[in-house]
């Protein structure tokens, strides 16, 4: 998850068994917990009912190497800066979003097995003086990666990262933290390096115009990239056993994946996609029949449950009893 203020927007997930990574570096840091963003940022702002994929505050590059320390032409990030702010039309009426604005922009880069990304990133807002103002966090991993250099007048720094994870970068003088209102307006960058990931050749396309709501058992899904899937309503998917449902990088599904009669097993879900819980309820849960009484992104019970890669988010513009688990 990123952010306690899980009300507003959420990145989550959870690696699969260690015998599956092959990589130790893939083994350590495959999980995207709020613990990474609480190291990085004091509670601010997060997500939008209308995601945007072009972000206002940041533009970064990044380019492979063999070791800290070698240098390349970093290019623009292939994939999109997506960008949201916060959700609640009224956020200072709802408890769970008082004091949470700003916005956050995060993108997902791909670091190889044995290989180093040479990262740079520009901000669109005042520099930073020297590196005291500037961190990539969690720090415990990338102080051993080197000090950062900065230049275009404090406002770019590059970096590297040398190991897969999600990454806070922040231009963040001292004094932002020492007032109130900056510090609840921060704009927010997260930097998700992945390992590579491949879907499996002979998984079903789930169309966007699709009626299609069970999945299995015993098939396997994605959802295409490039693609927004919205069905103007509250979506939701029921997994049975042995499913298994892939996320092509950059797809985005406005629906949830739940588990409703009985509990199953052997599902995995993973990939570089968005899953955003964007809509209210069309009718109140029941328990065993529909939602399995959640109102969760992914709600699953059972055994050798496997998510990871996939980034949720929550952008539902209301403030109600449902709330934003």
């Amino acid at each position: 998850n990123i952010l306690s203020l899980a009300s507003c927007i959420t990145v989550h997930s959870a690696s699969p068994s260690h015998q599956q990574l092959s990589h130790p570096r893939q083994r350590a840091t495959m999980l995207r917990f709020s613990i990474l963003f609480l190291l990085a940022l004091s509670p601010i702002a997060v997500a939008n009912a209308n995601p945007s994929e072009t972000s206002p505050h940041y533009t970064v590059k990044s380019c492979l190497v063999d070791t800290i320390g070698m240098t390349c032409t970093a290019q623009p990030a292939s994939n999109p800066i997506r960008y949201q702010t916060q959700p609640v039309n009224s956020p200072n009426q709802c408890e769970d979003t008082v004091g949470q604005r700003g916005s956050l922009s995060f993108v997902d880069l791909t670091l190889p097995p044995d290989k180093v990304l040479f990262v740079e990133v520009t901000t669109a807002g005042g520099g930073v003086v020297d590196n005291q103002d500037f961190f990539v966090r969690p720090s415990r991993l990338t102080e051993a990666w080197g000090a950062p250099t900065l230049s275009n007048g404090g406002k770019t720094a590059s970096f590297y990262l040398a190991g897969t994870g999600q990454f806070s970068v922040e231009f963040a003088p001292s004094s932002i933290w020492r007032d109130l209102n900056l510090a609840q307006n921060f704009d927010a960058l997260m930097l998700f390096a992945n390992p590579p990931f491949s879907l499996p050749a002979n998984s079903e396309l789930v169309e966007p115009n699709s009626n299609l709501r069970t999945l299995g058992p015993n098939k396997a899904y994605h959802f295409a990239s490039g693609v927004t899937y919205d069905w103007g309503q509250d979506t939701v998917f029921h997994v049975l056993d042995n499913t298994e449902i892939y996320f092509e990088q950059n797809s985005y599904i406005r629906a949830r994946i739940v588990q409703t009669s009985a509990k199953v097993n052997n599902v995995i879900i993973a990939g570089y996609g968005v899953l955003d819980n964007h809509y209210p309820p069309t009718e109140y849960d029941v328990p065993g029949k529909t939602d399995d009484a959640s109102r969760q992104a992914i709600h699953i019970l059972g055994k050798n449950i496997q998510v990871f890669g996939v980034t949720i988010v929550n952008t539902n513009v209301d403030c109600g009893e449902f709330g934003y688990a």
